[in-house]
């Protein structure tokens, strides 16, 4: 269902507004006050991530699978297959989940993410995409600009999550978005998450190009996000109107530029798809180097290197 986003019709939107408000957006993508008092993560010789303390506390009661010493919180080295090393920490994540001793727990979701050093390593482990962030492991996901240009101007498909959602309920998301769970492709991904959000069909599937991959880092009461997202865009015919399919999207919005600046700079944005939609709004020359002042600093905070 398509409705109006009145919110944000009409609302002024100067350049010092707009860069003030991109900064907080920066400063939010960017804030990871506890890193340093996390446990770097190991498995083998690698360190694939950062375990938040409360974690860490938990898994103290499992020496058979996690050594915590000198900050560090190491994987057995006896467990020397992916399967072991998988079912091992399942095994000990659901015993967590059943003890109900960590919120994060409670989206628990069936659907696991590989575990490795970089994106294109083999894969360590896979792990339960609800504990992703308490390990602070990498985790990768796709995220598409849908828009149409009418008498020459950007229109820009916004969507608005369901209620049920387990992690970030009813916020507004860009056009279609999903996480790539373990032995899905990057193009793979994208289609399915286009046909399952936005009811595409397949010939305007064909149409997605890939334009960018940012990279960032940032906390919350989650964990640690450490995320990389493959970023595409699509432009769509003017009379297409998307239609959800799985129940995760409440309704889209099809809004101007103007209406997108406001939007992102609200609360309602879930974080990492606002800075995706500004990439897109930067990327277009819809915003330029002189609006916002920190332009800069902003592709400094969305092209981070790994660990």
């Amino acid at each position: 269902m398509i409705k109006t986003p009145d919110d944000y019709l009409n609302k002024p939107l100067d350049k010092e507004t707009f860069s003030e408000g991109v900064t907080k957006l920066i400063k939010r993508l960017s804030y990871t006050k506890s890193l340093d008092e996390c446990f770097k993560f190991y498995i083998e010789d690698y360190q694939v991530g950062f375990v938040i303390p409360k974690l860490a506390e938990q898994l103290l009661n499992y020496p058979e699978v996690f050594i915590i010493q000198n900050r560090r919180c190491i994987l057995n080295p006896d467990l020397k297959t992916f399967q072991e090393r998988t079912n091992s920490v399942e095994r000990i994540l659901l015993d967590l989940k059943s003890k109900n001793v960590l919120k994060s727990l409670d989206g628990w979701r069936d659907e696991h993410y590989f575990v490795r050093q970089s994106f294109n390593s083999e894969p360590l482990m896979s792990l339960e995409r609800a504990a992703v962030h308490m390990f602070g492991i990498k985790a990768y996901g796709c995220h598409i600009n849908g828009y149409i240009k009418k008498d020459g101007e950007y229109l820009i498909w916004i969507a608005r999550r369901s209620k049920t959602k387990q992690t970030y309920p009813h916020m507004l998301d860009n056009f279609v978005a999903g996480g790539i769970s373990a032995g899905l492709g990057i193009i793979e991904c994208a289609k399915k998450e286009l046909e399952e959000e936005a009811g595409l069909p397949l010939e305007l599937c064909s149409k997605l190009k890939s334009v960018d991959a940012i990279s960032y880092c940032f906390e919350n009461d989650m964990g640690i996000h450490m995320e990389g997202e493959f970023v595409f865009d699509l432009k769509l015919p003017i009379d297409f109107e998307p239609k959800n399919q799985d129940g995760e999207v409440d309704c889209f919005y099809l809004m101007n530029i103007n209406q997108v600046k406001n939007a992102i700079l609200s609360d309602e944005f879930k974080l990492n798809s606002a800075i995706v939609t500004l990439n897109f709004l930067m990327r277009k020359s819809l915003v330029n180097p002189d609006e916002p002042l920190n332009y800069y600093q902003i592709l400094e905070n969305i092209h981070k290197p790994g660990l």
